[in-house]
């Protein structure tokens, strides 16, 4: 769900910047930067992250077809036009983010993570231990996981009702919407065929 999710918000920002896009030259090269920043900085994660994550042969090969198939994939649909460089960076960016998590060690956390703290009869002390636990017991990696995976579930619930919402109404000679979709011809043509 995660990866569906991720894949939904990059075609979504996608459409918005190619509508922004025809705004004008600032925004395009806006977007533009911000794609180049998206790039560079996917980039430079894979490079940090490559040494914890390229353990064995298996793993590293992996690796490469992994970022192999992304620019594989991107490069096809450059020449097809059917992405734009918002989406291929925004996918960039989470090949990066699986990378990361892929090479972190759970075992190298240390320090004050098994610490106990006791609960007090008072609501606060409560509040307070338990934002302590999850800042100082709970990996980094994790939070900022789950914190991922909690926005782009969000921001896949908008969208996931607009598709197709409007899909018709564009369309010439479709008056009410829904009623003139391939559905409702396709119905027609079955029910005029069983009558002839």
């Amino acid at each position: 769900m995660e990866g569906l999710s991720s894949l939904l918000v990059a075609q979504k920002l996608g459409r918005i910047g190619r509508e922004l896009a025809g705004e004008g030259e600032s925004y395009q090269f806006g977007l533009l930067v911000a794609s180049a920043v998206a790039y560079v900085g996917a980039a430079w994660r894979i490079g940090a992250s490559y040494p914890s994550v390229a353990t064995s042969p298996l793993s590293s090969t992996l690796l490469g077809a992994t970022v192999t198939a992304f620019i594989f994939l991107t490069v096809i649909g450059f020449s097809l036009r059917r992405t734009n460089v918002i989406e291929s960076s925004a996918l960039a960016l989470f090949l990066a983010y699986n990378i990361w998590l892929c090479g972190f060690d759970v075992g190298s956390i240390s320090g004050p993570s098994s610490s106990y703290a006791p609960l007090l009869s008072n609501i606060l002390p409560h509040i307070q231990t338990l934002i302590n636990f999850v800042a100082n017991t709970l990996p980094k990696p994790v939070l900022f996981a789950l914190a991922y995976r909690l926005t782009v579930l969000h921001l896949a619930s908008y969208i996931l009702p607009t598709i197709g919402a409007d899909s018709w109404d564009s369309e010439d000679g479709v008056d009410d919407g829904w009623n003139g979709g391939p559905v409702r011809v396709s119905f027609f043509v079955i029910v005029s065929g069983f009558e002839g």
